[in-house]
C-alpha cells in the first residue's frame, strides 16, 4: 500500500539527561552512539525510510543541533530539518511541523516518532505504521497513538488504559482510549501490567493535519492562534528571525496533555515490537540484556572487583558511578551541576 500522502515528523529535541555524562547539551542522546555505529535517530530515519521517503521526513530540533543533524543525516533535505528557537514541549514542535506540511500539500497526514527510541522489530512497527494510515483514510478524524504492550510493571513510563474495540486494519485491532495515566508507583504499575487493558504510552502518533489544527482551536486556541502567526512567516527569507519572535510566546505543554487527554476522538492501537525508550542506563543494561554492572567507557579501560548493581560511565572529563536503582537521580546530579554553574560538564 502506498503511503502516498503520510509525512513523517522526527521529534528531536530532547537532551537526554539521564545519560549524562555521554549525553550532554551539545550532544543529546538522540545524536550518541549508545547501540552500535549509528546513533538512534539514524536508526529512526532508516526505519521509516523504507514507508515514508526522505523528501518526506522532517526532523524537527533545537537551533543548536540542527546543524550537525544535516550532516548526520545527509539523504534529508537540507529544508526538512526544522529548527525550534527553544524547547517548548512536544505540542509546540507538532504544531510547527504541522504548519510546514500544511504548507507542502493539502490533505495530508503526519506520523510523529521520537528520535530516540529503540524498536526491536522493525518489520512488525513498519506494518502497524501502514495499519494507522489506512486508519486514517476510514476515520479522518481520528487521532491515533501505539500503545506498547508492556513487558514488566515499569514506574518511568505513562500508561494508556483503553476502551472497547472500535475498528480491524491490517489484521490490527484499534480501541478507543478511555484515559491516559502518568507515571504509576510500583503496587500500581503491578496491577497494570496484568491487567491487558493497560498499554505503556510510546509517544507515536497518526493524524490528519487539518484535524490536528481543528484540536489545537479547540482544546489550545493560544496555541492555534500561534500557529496561524506562523503559516504566515514559513517560506519567507526572515522566517527565521521571525519565529524567534513567535515561538517563545506558544505554550510550553505537551502533546499528551495538550490534546490527546481532551479529545473524543483519541484511538489506541496496542504494538509488540520490542519497543524501549531506552531513557535511562539502567533501560540500556536492559535492552542489552546485560545483568550486574552497567559499565561503559569506549575510550578508557575500566576493571571492577567485587562490585554488584553499579552503572560506571566514564568519558573524557567526567567518571559517573551510580547504583543500578538510582539511574533515575542522574537528572537531578545534572540540575545541580547547572545550579552550581559548572556549565562545562553540561
Amino acid at each position: 500500500m502506498a503511503l502516498s500522502t503520510l509525512y513523517g515528523v522526527i521529534m528531536a529535541g530532547g537532551r537526554g539527561t539521564r545519560f549524562w555524562p555521554v549525553s550532554r547539551e551539545r550532544l543529546p542522546k538522540q545524536l550518541v552512539t549508545l547501540l552500535g555505529p549509528e546513533t538512534l535517530l539514524e536508526r529512526t530515519v532508516e526505519r521509516l525510510k523504507p514507508l515514508i521517503p526522505p523528501e518526506r521526513l522532517l526532523i524537527v530540533t533545537g537551533a543548536d543541533h540542527a546543524r550537525t543533524i544535516r550532516r548526520h543525516l545527509p539523504d534529508i533535505p537540507r529544508k526538512n530539518v526544522l529548527a525550534e528557537p527553544e524547547g517548548r514541549n512536544t505540542a509546540p514542535c507538532i504544531g510547527l511541523a504541522a504548519c510546514e506540511i500544511a504548507r507542502r500539500e493539502d490533505g495530508a497526514a503526519m506520523g510523529v516518532f521520537p528520535a530516540d527510541h529503540l524498536i526491536a522489530k522493525e518489520g512488525e512497527f513498519r506494518k502497524l505504521v501502514k495499519g494507522a494510515a489506512q486508519l486514517l483514510r476510514s476515520r479522518p478524524e481520528a487521532l491515533i497513538t501505539f500503545g506498547m504492550e508492556p513487558t514488566h510493571p515499569a514506574t518511568g513510563y505513562g500508561y494508556i488504559k483503553r476502551g472497547p474495540e472500535v475498528a480491524r486494519a491490517q489484521g490490527y485491532t484499534i480501541y478507543d482510549v478511555e484515559s491516559f495515566v502518568e507515571k504509576p508507583d510500583l503496587a500500581a504499575a503491578r496491577r497494570y501490567v496484568k491487567n491487558p487493558s493497560y498499554l505503556w504510552n510510546g509517544g507515536v502518533f497518526f493524524w490528519r493535519v487539518e484535524t490536528l489544527r481543528a484540536a489545537f482551536e479547540t482544546h489550545l486556541p493560544e496555541m492555534a492562534k500561534g500557529l496561524e502567526a506562523i503559516d504566515g512567516i514559513l517560506g519567507r527569507r526572515d522566517a527565521s528571525k521571525r519565529l524567534k519572535a513567535i515561538y517563545p510566546r506558544l505554550p510550553a505543554v505537551s502533546i499528551d496533555y495538550g490534546i490527546m487527554e481532551r479529545v473524543e476522538t483519541a484511538l489506541v492501537i496496542p504494538c509488540d515490537v520490542g519497543w524501549s525508550d531506552v531513557g535511562s542506563w539502567k533501560s540500556l543494561a536492559d535492552v542489552l540484556e546485560s545483568a550486574g554492572n552497567v559499565v561503559f567507557a569506549p575510550r578508557h579501560l575500566v576493571a571492577t572487583v567485587g562490585l554488584e548493581d553499579l552503572i560506571i560511565v566514564a568519558t573524557d572529563d567526567v567518571v559517573l558511578v551510580c547504583p543500578k536503582d538510582r539511574d533515575q537521580d542522574v537528572r537531578r546530579l545534572v540540575e545541580d551541576l547547572k545550579a552550581r554553574g559548572l556549565s562545562r560538564y553540561l
